[in-house]
């Protein structure tokens, strides 16, 4: 049975799916092209497709990314080893741009290459939901990088710091930052990564009472503050990023700028601040400070 007619086979034979495991079955073009139909018919309660080693490339991809925006409990999608390049990845961007309910979606051995990852830095920008992009293996240098570390970090001013995206936890495995780096990626840039991923992941850890908080926030005032608070003074005291400032309560704005004035200098705190497009922030803080 060709490709083709497996694709068909399987519009025609499928029930209602909640997870499609075609992991390794080579279905390629012209099958992928009409596993869309699929999707769109199981759209109301699909929740994992897994097309991991499937020979798809941009057409399929792009063809099947129209389609997931019809699915209104996908959760998990796996692009894995497959042959999606800068156009399919740009597809793929559109449907996260639309922030659908999608938490992973993985991309691991493609070559979707710097301008693929440009594309899904832009979409991460309107992104609320997705938890892990894993882009592993996907021939990208320091200029896709740069966009990605943008995306959850842009420092081009402390608002646009607020506009970043918070809820993005996973970009890379470990046993990738070998090929990023072999492509030109700077380690001091990957590391900045990492430490926002990781930052962006307290989101999540906060939210449950048991977890065990790192080390080095033993001598934050977890007394006087509430988990929220504590995460934004966390954040504060490592490097001055406001992104999460917005979330605290106003009253423990000055308490917050004043422990970390404490840490990196009163001077630095007057500059930052006052540089933040918030006059009636800066107003209260200057007492603070």
């Amino acid at each position: 049975v060709d490709d083709f007619a497996f694709g068909m086979y399987l519009i025609l034979s499928a029930t209602q799916l909640k997870h499609l495991d075609l992991e390794g079955s080579y279905i390629g073009r012209r099958a992928g092209m009409a596993l869309g139909g699929v999707v769109a018919a199981h759209g109301e309660v699909l929740e994992t497709l897994n097309l991991r080693n499937n020979a798809l490339e941009d057409d399929s991809t792009t063809c099947l990314a129209s389609k997931l925006g019809d699915c209104k409990s996908l959760k998990r999608v796996d692009f894995g080893l497959n042959y999606v390049g800068p156009r399919g990845a740009m597809a793929l961007a559109d449907f996260i741009a639309a922030n659908p309910p999608l938490q992973h979606l993985i991309l691991l051995g493609n070559s979707i290459g710097d301008s693929g990852a440009i594309q899904f830095a832009k979409a991460l920008k309107t992104n609320t939901i997705l938890v892990e992009l894993n882009l592993g293996y996907n021939r990208i240098s320091s200029a896709g990088l740069e966009a990605l570390l943008y995306a959850i970090y842009d420092t081009s001013s402390l608002n646009a710091l607020t506009d970043s995206n918070h809820t993005l936890c996973y970009l890379f495995q470990q046993q990738c930052i070998e090929d990023l780096l072999r492509r030109g990626c700077d380690e001091h840039m990957l590391f900045d990564v990492d430490n926002i991923l990781q930052l962006n992941e307290m989101n999540a850890l906060f939210k449950h009472s048991s977890c065990k908080l790192p080390d080095w926030t033993a001598e934050l005032p977890m007394s006087t503050l509430s988990i929220e608070q504590l995460k934004v003074v966390i954040y504060l005291s490592k490097c001055f990023d406001m992104k999460h400032f917005l979330a605290m309560d106003r009253t423990m704005i000055p308490q917050a700028l004043e422990f970390v004035a404490s840490h990196i200098g009163y001077e630095k705190v007057f500059h930052l601040v006052g540089h933040w497009n918030m006059p009636e922030l800066f107003s209260q803080t200057l007492h603070a400070c």
